[in-house]
């Protein structure tokens, strides 16, 4: 799919995430930062979005799957100590949901 095909709202979710990312990468080194973990959030988050509009069967598994990491992307940067075990299911679920996607979209049989 070429973004061409992509409408305004999905083009401004694609957009505000490569400008959180990029947002976040700079402010790495800078702390405290304030609103580091909003721009973290959102640059995982708005894929996630863009992924539950995205009209592809498999799209709702890849939402899920991203809002998970969003979700365990939060906990971690908001408190390590506090939210470890929190973030550490977060990404277990996405993870096994991105497992789930990767299966359920394997081509059978399998060629060598």
């Amino acid at each position: 799919m070429n973004i061409g095909a992509f409408s305004l709202v999905d083009r401004a979710l694609l957009l505000l995430s490569v400008v959180c990312g990029f947002s976040y990468l700079v402010t790495q080194s800078i702390h405290p930062c304030p609103g580091r973990v909003l721009v973290k959030v959102l640059s995982v988050a708005t894929l996630a979005a863009l992924a539950f509009r995205a009209p592809a069967p498999s799209s709702v598994i890849l939402g899920t799957a991203l809002a998970f990491s969003s979700l365990g992307d939060a906990l971690l940067d908001l408190g390590p100590e506090r939210f470890f075990i929190g973030g550490l299911l977060a990404f277990l679920s996405a993870h096994l949901i991105y497992v789930l996607l990767f299966v359920r979209n394997w081509i059978r049989p399998l060629k060598p």
